[in-house]
């Protein structure tokens, strides 16, 4: 089953809530590379699951090959700045500081998130005018990234705290998953119901990478929540008690 998206992404670029989706992508790479800096400079990976920084990775990498089809302009230069974050952790943490890794604690199996994202995706994916290759690669990233951080959380779960050196970039991956989700559900009510000469495929298009984002800031509720009241204390996050 294929859902269209042809010249959809194109029409969206001129909308205003564009800028939503713009922002939500200048976040991540700000969030992904504050945790670059974070741990260069304490010289540390505790805390960090490698098991979402790989699926983290992997999703990046995928939706890298769609830039060069489905997004232009700044907002390409932007993702490709938070992939090249996304490398450098990966660097980080399986070289440099792989010593520091606290793998006892990291033990999520990360295939059962991979497995059924690839044949989803292969299931149900956009159909634009680019390759079918990258059309599914795509949805694969939205997919595998909706659930990529599952395994850090697990690991918070299993530590019952959030470190300083993570919390700042998983809430900004929270707030930029917002934002995306917002733009995405916008689009899809403003096809279905206010331009209705829009074919209802890219309609879908746009609920089910809502959706998708949805299931990801669900993930993240409690977290989020937490966030937000451990950075306005200043104080180091204790993990809710409905996630442990």
């Amino acid at each position: 089953m294929q859902i269209e998206l042809s010249e959809f992404l194109y029409f969206s670029l001129f909308e205003t809530f564009y800028a939503l989706y713009f922002v939500s992508a200048c976040i991540k790479a700000a969030g992904v590379w504050s945790l670059v800096q974070t741990i260069t400079s304490k010289k540390t990976c505790a805390g960090i699951s490698i098991g979402s920084q790989r699926l983290i990775l992997i999703a990046s990498l995928g939706r890298f090959v769609s830039l060069f089809y489905f997004e232009h302009g700044l907002y390409q230069l932007v993702e490709a700045i938070g992939i090249a974050g996304v490398v450098v952790t990966n660097y980080l943490i399986h070289t440099k500081y792989h010593v520091t890794y606290e793998k006892v604690y990291d033990t999520f199996r990360i295939e059962f998130l991979l497995v059924p994202a690839v044949l989803l995706s292969l299931v149900l994916h956009v159909d634009s005018s680019g390759p079918a290759v990258v059309d599914i690669l795509w949805t694969f990233s939205v997919y595998l990234e909706s659930v990529a951080l599952f395994p850090q959380i697990f690991l918070i779960s299993r530590t019952n705290n959030i470190e300083n050196l993570t919390k700042h970039y998983i809430g900004a991956l929270g707030v930029s998953r917002i934002l995306e989700m917002v733009f995405w559900l916008y689009i899809s009510f403003k096809t279905m119901h206010v331009m209705t000469w829009i074919p209802t495929y890219m309609a879908a298009a746009s609920l089910v990478v809502g959706l998708s984002n949805l299931v990801h800031t669900v993930l993240l509720s409690d977290f989020l929540w937490k966030y937000l009241k451990s950075v306005k204390l200043s104080v180091k996050g204790i993990l809710p008690t409905s996630m442990v």
